[in-house]
This record gives structure tokens, C-alpha cells and sequence, in this order.
């Protein structure tokens, strides 16, 4: 039997704190509806013969979107970094644009920004806006490209997390790059080189995630 694309949903709804054998004891209304919903999604969705890869990951982005109308962002962020099982291992969100869903990713992350929580160390919101100028970016619209890099910078460079904002420097001299600035492109670079090597002076450097599934526990 091959092996499913998606994680084990009992799990991830641990993950979510969303206890099906509990559902029945929440007060009626909107909330209770759409946990439901979510438990439904995440363990009856059933593929048509020949599903897409889309249609495989179906029920975790249904889910993600009843948990951004609960206003539940972080979670909503943390189910669409789960781990699939594919040789690589990537995030379903990134996964996303392996297969060539760009438009889809891109609604993920325009649910998510300016919304997730922006003002802890995290730096959530700043990688979601990270993440959403990379799926513009992958489809040439440079500018707004640019406008979410440039606002993932400024928080990132407010947190004095140099090493993510070193990895925005590059992606901005790529945009300008692309754009034929190859002055500000030259600029960028050299200033990611300077951010990378303070940080290597300065502290250990922390592997970059979009995700925040883990600093949810």
C-alpha cells in the first residue's frame, strides 16, 4: 500500500489542540462547527481515482482556512508547514510550489499576513511576508515582490536577527537584479555578505523556517 503524502492527522490535530472526542462538549455556535469541519477534513476527505497533488493536500488546506475564519493564524500556519512525506520532506506550503501551485500558495500566505503574530521574537508575521514575496517573486510580479521583502526586512532588522535579514538583502539584489538595478543589485549582496559574517562573529546562527509548528508546544 503506498504510503499517504499527508502526515497522520490524528497527530497533527494534537498539534492543533483539537481533541475530536471533545468537539461534542463545546458550546454550540461557529467555533464547534468548524472544529468539526477541520476534524472532518483532516480524517474523512476521500480522493477521487487519479487525484492531483493538490487534491491529495486538499483537506489540510480546507482545514487551514477554517482555522484563519476561527482567527486561529498561528495554527493555520503551523498545519500548512507540516512536514509531507515526499523524498524531501518539504513543508506543504513550499511543496506547493515544487508542484507548480503558485496561485494557491500565494492565497495561503495573503490569509495569513499582517495577521499572525507580529510582535514577539518570532518574527512570524516577517516570515510570512518572506514567504509570500517568494511566491510573487516566483511568478515575475517584481514589485509586490519587493514591497514584501522590504517590510520582512524592517521587522527582521527591528529583531536584530541578522542572519534572516541577511537572507532578504539576497533576495532583494535578486529583484533589483531581475529589474536591470545592477548597482542596488551589487549593494544588496554586499550587504548580506557583511550581515552573514556579523553573525558568525557574533552569535550561532539559527537555521531559517517559515514554519512555526514547533514553537507552538
Amino acid at each position: 500500500m503506498a504510503v499517504p503524502l499527508t502526515p497522520s492527522p490524528l497527530p497533527v490535530l494534537n498539534q492543533l489542540g483539537i481533541d475530536p472526542a471533545r468537539i461534542r462538549n463545546m458550546p454550540p455556535g461557529s467555533r464547534r462547527s468548524r472544529c468539526r469541519a477541520i476534524v472532518n477534513w483532516l480524517t474523512q476527505h476521500r480522493l477521487p481515482p487519479q487525484a492531483s497533488n493538490l487534491e491529495k493536500v486538499k483537506g489540510f488546506i480546507e482545514a487551514f482556512y477554517h482555522l484563519c475564519e476561527m482567527e486561529e493564524w498561528e495554527r493555520a500556519f503551523s498545519l500548512i508547514s507540516v512536514p509531507l512525506n515526499t523524498p524531501t520532506r518539504e513543508e506543504l506550503h513550499y511543496q506547493l510550489k515544487l508542484w507548480g501551485y503558485s496561485q494557491e500558495r500565494t492565497k495561503l500566505y495573503q490569509s495569513l499576513v499582517d495577521r499572525v503574530n507580529h510582535r514577539g521574537e518570532e518574527g512570524w508575521n516577517a516570515r510570512v511576508l518572506q514567504c509570500l514575496g517568494e511566491s510573487y517573486h516566483s511568478q515575475g510580479n517584481y514589485s509586490q515582490a519587493k514591497a514584501c521583502y522590504e517590510r520582512s526586512l524592517s521587522i527582521f532588522e527591528t529583531l536584530k536577527d541578522t542572519l534572516s535579514a541577511g537572507a532578504l538583502l539576497t533576495l532583494l539584489g535578486e529583484i533589483y537584479a531581475a529589474l536591470g538595478d545592477y548597482d542596488n543589485a551589487s549593494n544588496h549582496h554586499r550587504c548580506t555578505r557583511q550581515a552573514f559574517l556579523k553573525n558568525r562573529l557574533n552569535c550561532q546562527p539559527k537555521p531559517y523556517s517559515c514554519s512555526i509548528l514547533s514553537q507552538l508546544n
